[in-house]
């Protein structure tokens, strides 16, 4: 009885599992677009934003939508004030006013 309890119980969590989305890079998603092409969507995010930690709770845990986005597209996560530069068709973009730290300070004297 407690092996049947304990196979179910397996089971139910790698469903649960598997119905993430399965957040990437940009260059991976890229990458992966050369063997199964897919559109991107794309999660800008920072840090310290509410709503954006909402999405992450309550929409993107959301199993039918992870389905559906894993299904369908590359998802790419992106954190917009990491200072990174990002390349894409042969441009790259960059931040030229992203500060390393000032987010760290502006945040911590309100």
């Amino acid at each position: 009885m407690k092996i049947k309890f304990l196979a179910l119980l397996l089971l139910s969590s790698l469903g649960t599992f598997a119905q993430q989305i399965e957040w990437m890079s940009l260059s991976e998603a890229l990458e992966a677009q050369k063997k199964e092409p897919k559109k991107i969507i794309m999660d800008v995010y920072t840090k310290w934003c509410g709503p954006c930690k909402l999405l992450d709770k309550n929409t993107f845990a959301n199993k039918d939508l992870a389905r559906y986005v894993t299904e369908h597209f590359y998802a790419v996560k992106f954190d917009a004030e990491s200072g990174r530069n990002v390349s894409f068709k042969g441009n790259t973009y960059t931040n030229p006013t992203y500060v390393e730290g000032l987010n760290y300070i502006f945040n911590n004297t309100i």
